[in-house]
């Protein structure tokens, strides 16, 4: 599983996190939530979802829209909307050359770029990708294609 914390505009915060049973869920957090309270507050989900039979084993935030790309143990990538709670998470498949195995192809790391506009993504065997986002007309995530690829000793097509 995996939590992530992302500033967002007149001081709240969203929390999010995914669990390896594969529920993910967001937290808008108050302004003056305090850092570690303890008890923490209770404060209800604003979004409480299941990413399709995957385990999130990683999670990053997208700056521009807030939706949350979560990196899975199959090698997928699924990225979920915040602001649209009935929206269907976007998946993308783990690459050809995981198919079949299990394990080292898992999504260990993932980070969005400063604009939303990619997605590096890293994976147990050593791999990594930069996926490309593809975006509706109020900028909400409804795609994405591998961009550049990379293996341990070198780069690889797409």
């Amino acid at each position: 599983g995996a939590v992530e914390c992302l500033p967002a505009e007149g001081g709240v915060t969203t929390a999010a996190a995914v669990s390896l049973c594969g529920l993910f869920c967001t937290w808008d957090l108050p302004p003056g939530t305090p850092a570690g309270a303890s008890p923490p507050p209770r404060v209800p989900a604003s979004r409480a979802a299941h990413v399709a039979s995957a385990a999130g084993t990683s999670l990053a935030l997208d700056p521009a829209s807030g939706a949350a790309a979560v990196g899975c143990r199959d090698g997928s990538v699924a990225i979920v909307s915040r602001v649209a709670k009935g929206a269907p998470e976007v998946r993308i498949p783990p690459p050809r050359a995981a198919a079949g195995r299990t394990g080292g192809c898992c999504v260990t790391s993932l980070a969005w770029s400063a604009d939303g506009g990619g997605i590096a993504v890293g994976r147990r065997d050593g791999s990594a990708a930069v996926l490309v986002v593809r975006r509706d007309g109020a900028g909400a995530p409804v795609g994405a294609s591998v961009g550049e690829t990379a293996a341990r000793h070198g780069a690889v097509a797409p």
